[in-house]
Parts: C-alpha cells; sequence; structure tokens
C-alpha cells in the first residue's frame, strides 16, 4: 500500500503506514518522531485522537480501557505521574504478553554466559499497568500520558474485566514458570511485525472483544492501530489529510 508522509515541521516528521492484515482488520502506524513526541505535536495529535475514539466508541456502543506498558514507566516522568494520579486511575500491575515471543521466564545462566559483556542484560519477561478506573479517569490519563511511549488503549464490545479474563485463557496455557502463572491479568503487546504476520484466525483471537487496539510501539517507531470498525481507519486517513491542510505553510506532502 502507498505510504502517506506529512513533514509538518523539519523535526517533526508525520507519517501513516498502511499494513496488510488479516480481515475484518485493517491497521496502521502512526509514525510521528521518536518518543516522547514533540510537545506541540504531541498536544494537537492527542486531541483529535481522543475526539476520534469517542466518536467511534459512541457509535459502536464500545468501552474503552488504558493501559501502561512497565518498561516505559522510567522514561520522561511516567513513573513519577503514575503515582500522582493512583488515587484517580487505580493502577493495577500485570504481566505483558508477545504473541510472536518467548513466554516469559525468568533469567538463567546461560542468558548471562552468552552476552557480550558490555550488552545490556535484558529481562525475559515484560509488565503492564491497567488502568482499571474508566470513564473520565481514563480521559484523563490519555490526555497526561498519550505521546510518552507507553500508552496502550483499547476500545471493547465489553467491559474490561471479561477482555482481559479471555486473553488469560489464551496467554496462560504458554507459561510454563510458576512465577509467572499467578499474574492478575496478561495483557498482549502487539506490533506491526506480529499483526502482519498473524494468520487470520491468530489475530482474530489476539483482538479478542477489542474492537480497536491502539499502542504505542518503540520498535514500530510509531503508534500501531488496529481496528475492525467499519470506517474507522478511513477517518484516520482524512484526519492525516486535515493536519496537512491546518500546517499548509510549513507542510510537505509525500505520496509515494
Amino acid at each position: 500500500m502507498a505510504d502517506r508522509g506529512i513533514k509538518l515541521l523539519p523535526q517533526d516528521i508525520l507519517k501513516l503506514e498502511e499494513l496488510r492484515v488479516a480481515e475484518p482488520f485493517e491497521a496502521a502506524v502512526l509514525k510521528a518522531g521518536p518518543f516522547p513526541l514533540a510537545a506541540d505535536l504531541r498536544g494537537e495529535l492527542q486531541q483529535w485522537m481522543l475526539e476520534w475514539i469517542h466518536r467511534w466508541a459512541d457509535k459502536s456502543s464500545l468501552q474503552a480501557a488504558m493501559w501502561l506498558q512497565g518498561s516505559e514507566l522510567h522514561k520522561g516522568g511516567v513513573a513519577d505521574l503514575l503515582v500522582k494520579h493512583a488515587a484517580e486511575w487505580m493502577p493495577d500491575l500485570g504481566l505483558a504478553i508477545r504473541p510472536d515471543g518467548e513466554p516469559p521466564r525468568m533469567m538463567r545462566p546461560d542468558d548471562f554466559n552468552k552476552r557480550h559483556w558490555k550488552d545490556p542484560i535484558t529481562p525475559k519477561h515484560e509488565t503492564a499497568v491497567h488502568l482499571m478506573n474508566g470513564g473520565a479517569a481514563i480521559d484523563a490519563a490519555f490526555a497526561t500520558l498519550f505521546g510518552s511511549g507507553g500508552v496502550i488503549y483499547c476500545l471493547l464490545t465489553g467491559d474490561a474485566s471479561e477482555y482481559l479474563a479471555e486473553q488469560r485463557e489464551i496467554w496462560l496455557p504458554r507459561i510454563v514458570e510458576p512465577a509467572f502463572r499467578a499474574h492478575p491479568f496478561y495483557m498482549p503487546l502487539l506490533q506491526a511485525r506480529s499483526v502482519t504476520e498473524a494468520t487470520p484466525g491468530a489475530l482474530l483471537r489476539w483482538m479478542g472483544k477489542a474492537r480497536l487496539y491502539l499502542r504505542e510501539s518503540a520498535e514500530d517507531e510509531g503508534v500501531l492501530i488496529v481496528s475492525s470498525i467499519p470506517g474507522a481507519m478511513h477517518e484516520v486517513r482524512t484526519i492525516v489529510h486535515e493536519l496537512a491542510k491546518r500546517h499548509s505553510d510549513a507542510v510537505v506532502i509525500d505520496h509515494r
């Protein structure tokens, strides 16, 4: 598919890269520069994305849910914000799962023996934080944290507890080590590679009750958007072009 690139400022590139995924899903990566996003662009993207999410949640009678990626909590003051707003957001710690990766486990001697002494130590498990308070609390959290690099946001056909119960059934059988089998929840970390390589059945299972899955993906250098809501991704393309018009004095549109 053709990429649509929009140059807002010399240092801020906004580009929507569409992905080929199994039906009924559509997917794209919205690239807007490295995380954390530049403050001016971050504010504008946060505003239209939240309006877009609300519009489709209302149209399709979907419920919002939000998580934070544990690997990003200690970047850009996110952990401090989480502590500051803990009473409002009600964070709960669980496990994050890479659908196309190794099941979470403890570090083993070979993990240390095979690495070069200069290589960083990479844990064999990841965490996620569920912001359990919904409604206005999630909106406030999204407005505060979008663009930080750690947000996961879903629109669900049921409530978050139903979605997470469904995800537990998918991922728990893969986990062998007892230390990782008793977490409150298991949250999939989707990325461009996993969704494009997934079979139709696998992607359908991974998404479960999620009609929209949005994740700030460091490995994709952008915001991954996966949707099965008819018309939602078309509106994203339209909004990107509207942003181009709004910044027409500084914009160059590159159709590839």
